[in-house]
């Protein structure tokens, strides 16, 4: 499976076996959902169907490398391999850790920049299903699963700042947006909807980080539409948690003018409150797709799709990669 994999990101365009290819694919997902029910099943009543897994099924280091070695086929010519490739890095993303491992480092840390800057690649592409599939798989990265909070905070800040394509900004922004007024990013009070800027102005300490602040200034003078809205909610939501500590985070935005369009926008969101933390409805949907993702894959996770690969049959997967198995 790795190896083909690697066989095909080295390929020519005449010379890939892309049949073989999403055959690898769809065969890597199914070790996603094997190894999902290994996680699941070890930290509940299922210890002993884990035990009946082969120890194959468990070996994350090298799921790390069968994933990482998937990124290059997200901007596959072919639609399908993408969206396997998509589809692959979204279970990976959502593979639950086992309580005693959820304080360590994640399935795909290391890589998270690696990872979502791919995905945001295909968000901000032109073909609007492939999008929506890479949506999904940021959420999913989001959510806290293969990447832990922080580090998808990092990948998603050093995208906004470097990103030269305004698509890629404006989906960077999306998912920061996402990420950090659900409260999961960096232990973040939780703002009170109805937070006033006498409220504001009397709570305790700032509690946020002054590059998050800053970012979100410069989102709120963006070139584009999407990236102005989303940058205004995280500023006023920022301010809002930060409590008495937002003057200061203000006062160290550079330059004067942009310090300026953010202090405008802090006093809009005071007068607007409802409407400055309202969710924009195609993040509030996305949300919603993800819960219905993560529950699908619940009831999925020993009976449906990869049901009869666990024992000789998985270790064949594993071993050979030869399998043309569909989906």
């Amino acid at each position: 499976m790795l190896s083909i994999l690697r066989s095909a990101n080295a390929a020519s365009r005449t010379g890939l076996d892309f049949r073989q290819q999403d055959a690898a694919l769809a065969d890597a997902r199914r070790w996603v959902g094997v190894a999902a029910a290994a996680a699941t099943a070890s930290s509940g009543s299922g210890a002993a169907a884990c035990s009946s897994l082969p120890p194959s099924c468990c070996n994350l280091p090298l799921l790390r490398e069968v994933v990482l070695a998937s990124l290059p086929a997200l901007a596959a010519l072919r639609s399908a391999t993408a969206r396997l490739a998509a589809a692959l890095c979204r279970d990976a993303l959502l593979l639950p850790q086992p309580p005693q491992q959820q304080q360590q480092q994640r399935l795909l840390d290391a890589d998270a920049a690696a990872v979502i800057s791919a995905l945001l690649a295909l968000s901000a592409g032109n073909d609007r299903f492939l999008a929506h599939d890479a949506d999904v798989a940021l959420a999913a990265a989001c959510a806290g699963g293969g990447v832990s909070a922080p580090r998808a905070t990092a990948a998603l800040l050093s995208a906004i700042g470097a990103g030269r394509n305004p698509a890629v900004r404006a989906k960077a922004a999306m998912h920061l947006d996402g990420l950090l007024t659900r409260g999961a990013a960096v232990s973040l009070p939780a703002p009170a909807p109805a937070a006033s800027a006498a409220a504001l102005s009397s709570s305790s300490s700032s509690s946020v980080d002054p590059r998050l602040f800053a970012a979100a200034a410069a989102l709120c003078a963006d070139t584009t539409a999407g990236a102005r809205a989303h940058g205004r909610r995280l500023l006023f939501w920022l301010a809002a948690s930060s409590g008495a500590g937002w003057p200061p985070l203000l006062a160290a935005v550079q330059p004067e003018a942009l310090r300026a369009r953010a202090a405008e926008t802090l006093a809009w969101a005071a007068q607007q409150r409802e409407s400055a933390m309202a969710a924009p409805p195609a993040l509030a949907s996305l949300m919603a797709e993800l819960e219905a993702v993560q529950q699908q894959q619940q009831q999925q996770q020993q009976q449906q799709w990869w049901g009869g690969m666990g024992g000789p049959a998985l270790d064949s997967v594993l071993t050979t990669t030869t399998t043309t198995r569909g989906e």
